[in-house]
């Protein structure tokens, strides 16, 4: 065999190798995609390749497991392999949130800062993505300042969505301008959105957020209903109506008031909606079902169903809010 077939023989090997590696990245995705945690972790894991992308799902598979440490570790690797990766970033961002959720009031801050900048950066390197604006967003709305929080900052962004996208930057207008309590320029564009987004459920489903956040649940609930009645023809309009569902029942919590039509939402949502990520969990919604049996009076049922959660819900704040309303219902 002369040297030149040995050297075309080789690189159709290298080839093969470098197609059945980028094959095992996509097919982990896939796979990670449809919740197969495992089978993504062996496929990565298998792989040889040094890649940002890699890494990232590593990380992503560890942060779904509630291993922090782990997934900490994955992500920092991927940025060090590409530091201008923004869904990397994004995803350090999420790690850090989390992390934050269950740290102590002396280490919070160095979390929070963390977030701030993974989701600076990942705004920075992919700006029209509105998944990593949207959550800068709400980063500055609703940490406090001396944690790093800025509605000014906020606002600039809300105003840059909404050149990408005119609906989610109204929506987000709205929210940031309630957070100010600029009610002159809260009524201008709610008056804009009505007229020109008005049969979205997403522009509904935020407008009665922000009376929610007021305690204007009357009006909050006329929202809600709008947003749940509405033709839905994207994945987009469908999960802003089961977000609705879920905030009727919210709601009805709030103001102990519409028990019977609250409870009929929550059960719908967890019939009907397929939870995506940033959708409420069915663990939280099964939480909000108990708070409006206990409001009914029904408190034994209330309470086992508050105690079923307790022994497998990993969510820091659900844990605290279950444990506060089993110690209230003690001694029955």
């Amino acid at each position: 065999m002369n040297i030149q077939k040995v050297i075309v023989l080789f690189m159709c090997l290298c080839s093969v190798l470098s197609g059945g590696s980028d094959a095992s990245v996509e097919n982990a995705i896939e796979a990670f995609e449809n919740n197969e945690l495992s089978r993504a972790q062996k496929l990565l894991l298998q792989n040889d390749e040094l890649s940002s992308i890699k890494f990232t799902y590593l990380a992503r598979i560890a942060f779904e497991r509630n291993q922090l440490d782990d997934a900490e570790n994955y992500i920092i690797k991927a940025i060090q392999l590409d530091d201008k990766n923004a869904h990397a970033h994004f995803v350090f961002a999420d790690i850090a949130a989390k992390q934050a959720d269950a740290a102590s009031v002396f280490s919070i801050m160095g979390y929070l800062e963390k977030v701030k900048q993974g989701l600076t950066l990942a705004v920075e390197f992919s700006p029209n993505n509105v998944e990593y604006r949207e959550s800068l967003i709400q980063y500055h709305m609703h940490v406090p300042t001396i944690l790093g929080g800025d509605l000014k900052v906020g606002l600039k962004h809300a105003h840059a969505l909404k050149k990408v996208s005119p609906l989610l930057g109204a929506t987000a207008l709205i929210q940031v301008y309630g957070k100010m309590g600029d009610e002159e320029k809260l009524s201008q564009i709610s008056k804009l959105g009505m007229r020109d987004f008005g049969d979205e459920p997403q522009f509904h489903y935020q407008l009665g957020i922000y009376h929610q956040t007021q305690g204007r649940y009357a009006d909050a609930l006329v929202c809600f209903r709008k947003a749940t009645e509405l033709d839905t023809n994207t994945p987009e309009q469908s999960r802003a109506k089961y977000r609705a569902l879920f905030q009727i029942g919210r709601t009805s919590v709030l103001s102990e008031r519409d028990l019977d039509e609250g409870e009929k939402a929550l059960k719908q949502y967890l019939n009907e909606a397929v939870i995506s990520n940033k959708m409420p969990t069915k663990e939280w919604t099964k939480f909000r079902l108990a708070n409006i049996l206990e409001a009914k009076g029904l408190k034994r049922k209330a309470k086992r169903l508050y105690q079923d959660l307790a022994n497998y819900v990993v969510d820091g704040e659900l844990k605290k809010q279950l444990t506060k309303r089993i110690k209230k219902l003690k001694s029955l």
